[in-house]
């Protein structure tokens, strides 16, 4: 009877010895799973700079402030060593620059100051120092308390002007705009004075050239102006100007503008100097 061959695997077991021990089948490692719920996420690489935005330009300054506007406020004509003082009061917000004060206008306009490039609020004040050599004034153009001396005012814009004062007499004062026209004009008038040989003779005539180009809104009776009419009468009255800036004493009187920048182009646009009033005789650098 033939016998049937042993599958190979018992023929291994048996040729083992009961204390071969069997290794177990090595088994490569298993290939790492994404996670349950999605693909492996491998950590991202660090951003790396928009060259746009890296080049890119700085963002642009801001556009230059437009002009301001103007108009005479207080004045002190009068000043000892010539050290006259003129306020200014801001109606329009913008840039000073190239804004003149001018005396003797129309006939030969003369140039008192011309302001510099400060940026002002509407309502803001600047007072301007003639015939500065000689005194502690100082010019300030980014803040109206940026320096502080004795004759500065911490209320208002200081700016110093030229060398020549204003004539204490019959003169007309005007603010030319940085664009070169005459945006505000006053005449002012001596009622003390009343020697006909002291009196400026082309006052009238630059009265009347006023009226005529709307700059002020009063009338000469009879027309045109002349000194035998009632050319005083409907001119700004500064006789009595004080000699100094002190506040407390009447030689301080100035001539200001009526409280709250009225503007009508009229007389009644100003106060008129009292010496019997009490102080303060003048609010430069403060509202009227």
């Amino acid at each position: 009877m033939s016998r049937r061959p042993l599958p190979a695997l018992l023929l291994l077991v048996a040729g083992c010895s009961d204390d071969t021990p069997v290794r177990p089948k090595a088994t490569p490692d298993a290939p790492m799973s994404a996670p349950a719920d999605g693909p492996l996420v491998l950590d991202a690489a660090p951003a790396k700079p928009d060259a746009e935005a890296r080049d890119a330009p700085p963002p642009p300054d801001a556009p230059p402030a437009g002009p301001a506007a103007v108009i005479l406020n207080e004045l002190s004509p009068n000043f000892v060593a010539q050290h006259d003082l003129v306020e200014l009061l801001v109606t329009a917000a913008g840039t000073t620059a190239g804004i003149q004060l001018e005396q003797d206008y129309p006939h030969a306009p003369s140039v008192l100051a011309t302001l510099p490039d400060v940026v002002v609020a509407a309502s803001d004040i600047i007072v301007v120092h003639l015939v500065p050599q000689g005194t502690t004034a100082m010019a300030e153009t980014r803040a109206k308390d940026e320096i502080s001396t004795a004759d500065n005012f911490d209320g208002a814009w200081d700016v110093l002007g030229g060398g020549d004062d204003i004539m204490y007499t019959d003169v007309v004062l005007a603010v030319r705009a940085a664009g070169g026209t005459v945006t505000s004009a006053v005449p002012f008038f001596r009622s003390d004075l009343t020697d006909p040989d002291t009196l400026p003779p082309h006052f009238p005539a630059d009265v009347q050239a006023l009226i005529d180009a709307g700059l002020w809104a009063e009338t000469c009776a009879p027309a045109p102006c002349a000194y035998g009419g009632n050319l005083g009468a409907i001119s700004v009255d500064w006789a009595g100007a004080g000699t100094s800036a002190d506040p407390s004493q009447p030689s301080g009187a100035s001539v200001a503008r009526a409280p709250g920048g009225r503007d009508h182009h009229d007389i009644a646009d100003w106060q008129r100097i009292d010496l019997a009033d009490v102080a303060p005789f003048n609010t430069y650098g403060a509202p009227n």
